[in-house]
């Protein structure tokens, strides 16, 4: 599959200073395909199921039978039952531009969502190195950290990471976010 970094879909609005380093961005309004993962596999395992999926859907397994380049980054949305154990995980993958306005339908019988999601906030902490269900619970706890060391809310029960590394790459990259609270106003 051609895979192209897609970085359009957000702008770094400011980085915050004096913490662990994070940053506040805002993610534009666009169109996601996503599927749940099967949290009983193992979140590895869970992960290369839901990516063989959208990787099919981008390989033109879909209704029109359409191929799309494959964007970076992978996003995996984890709604959290406790601090440690998420209830339920989506993988998700940013459509080209080129699809926002009539995205390929799934194939009928293929556990795949379109959304098309409105502009949002998160703020998010980069890292790199090689990744495991460790590190990242660890990033998540920095960043979650300094957002409330800084005097800011975030949604605390809904995590995201994203991947932009193949695994086989040298230089790993990867990022853990989570949205900005909405304002109580």
């Amino acid at each position: 599959a051609v895979v192209s970094t897609q970085s359009g879909h957000y702008d770094r609005e400011i980085e915050v200073e004096g913490t662990c380093g994070f940053e506040l961005r805002r993610y534009n309004k666009g169109m996601w395909v996503m599927t749940e993962m099967n949290l009983k596999k193992g979140i590895p395992g869970a992960f290369t199921e839901a990516s063989d999926m959208l990787e099919k859907y981008m390989n033109g397994d879909n209704v029109e039978s359409v191929k799309m380049e494959s964007t970076k980054p992978a996003t995996v949305i984890f709604i959290m039952k406790d601090q440690n154990t998420p209830k339920t995980a989506y993988l998700s993958q940013y459509l080209p531009l080129a699809q926002h306005d009539n995205p390929p339908q799934p194939t009928e019988g293929k556990p795949l969502i379109l959304k098309k999601n409105p502009e949002l906030n998160f703020y998010v902490r980069s890292f790199g190195g090689s990744s495991s269900i460790h590190q990242f619970r660890r990033e998540f706890a920095m960043l979650a950290a300094a957002i409330k060391k800084a005097g800011l809310n975030a949604v605390w029960s809904m995590r995201f990471f994203h991947e932009y590394s193949d695994k086989a790459d040298e230089a790993q990259r990867h990022e853990v976010g989570l949205m900005v609270a909405p304002s109580e106003s």
